[in-house]
């Protein structure tokens, strides 16, 4: 009877308008197959709505969090000239948390698309590997529903999943999708990872991700991509830092304050280096090194 009243309680949030239902996995990750080290644990969500669903993992949703309120709280004490020059070179950095994946997952009408942000820029790809699954008779209970076992290979991994009818999201962790019900538990043959349902919990909406503006491209364009953006960025800052150093060369007027003085105007170098802050800081730009990474070939 209990089992029945939460299986109706998930049929009746998943049903609900505009309700978002986050699906909460425990994910185990091996981060370095060489080397022997422990599994690392995150959380990690497949948040679902009528139309679409979002999958990241929590350390990465906190970091785009802190990105977004730093470059709000900044920009505005910047263009209020609250914080004084020496204040604003010791622009504060906020908690960086650290993360198996820095990415995310969106989904919709059967497309998956892949994105990550680069120096501000959502760069995305459409997958374009359908997901191959054979579905086995084998059953048995996984994080209290009746699951069913499926196999497929992807990405240089063999997958097993168990998937659940009771839940009609036909949906998953990562690009895990298409089976008949929500996959519950999913994980490779060598075990490096692992994700497992652990909570199912409401959402007023869907998260928003920052981001500046976003660049299309194909799934085996997509490092060339990264490595232009990173180009790019690399090239504005530098001619951020000319300007800077151009500024600062400048002789300060005869028999006058030099600019920044008591009385004088802000210094301009001081105000360009701000800048370059947010633009420079590691923070904006994860540079996470998988040394197992989810995907070990293209094809």
């Amino acid at each position: 009877m209990k089992k029945l009243c939460l299986m109706a309680g998930v049929l009746l949030l998943y049903t609900a308008k505009s309700q978002v239902i986050r699906y909460e996995y425990e994910t185990r990750v091996n981060p370095d197959t060489v080397n022997l080290v422990n599994m690392k644990v995150e959380k990690t969500f497949l948040d679902v709505d009528s139309n679409h669903s979002l999958f990241a993992s929590e350390n990465f949703l906190k970091n785009d969090s802190l990105k977004s309120v730093f470059r709000k709280e900044w920009q505005a004490e910047n263009d209020s000239g609250k914080k004084s020059r020496k204040e604003k070179k010791k622009a504060e950095i906020p908690y960086h948390a650290e993360t198996s994946f820095p990415f995310y997952i969106t989904k919709e009408k059967g497309q998956i698309f892949y994105h990550e942000n680069i120096f501000g820029k959502d760069i995305y790809y459409p997958e374009d590997r359908k997901i191959q699954w054979k579905i086995l008779p084998e059953m048995k209970e996984v994080s209290g529903h009746k699951a069913q076992k499926a196999i497929a290979d992807f990405a240089g991994r063999r997958w097993t999943a168990w998937f659940t009818e009771e839940i009609p999201a036909e949906d998953g962790p990562y690009k895990f999708s298409g089976l008949p019900g929500l996959i519950v538990r999913i994980q490779d043959e060598n075990g490096d990872y692992i994700f497992e349902l652990s909570a199912i919990k409401k959402l007023p909406a869907m998260y928003r991700f920052s981001s500046e503006g976003s660049v299309e491209t194909s799934r085996t364009e997509f490092h060339s991509q990264k490595v232009s953006e990173t180009m790019l960025a690399a090239r504005d800052s530098k001619k951020m830092s000319e300007m800077k150093q151009s500024a600062s060369s400048r002789k300060p007027p005869v028999g006058g304050m030099p600019p920044g003085g008591k009385n004088g105007p802000p210094d301009q170098a001081a105000d360009m280096q701000q800048e370059q802050v947010p633009q420079n800081s590691a923070f904006f730009e994860q540079n996470t090194t998988i040394q197992n990474p989810i995907e070990l070939k293209e094809k």
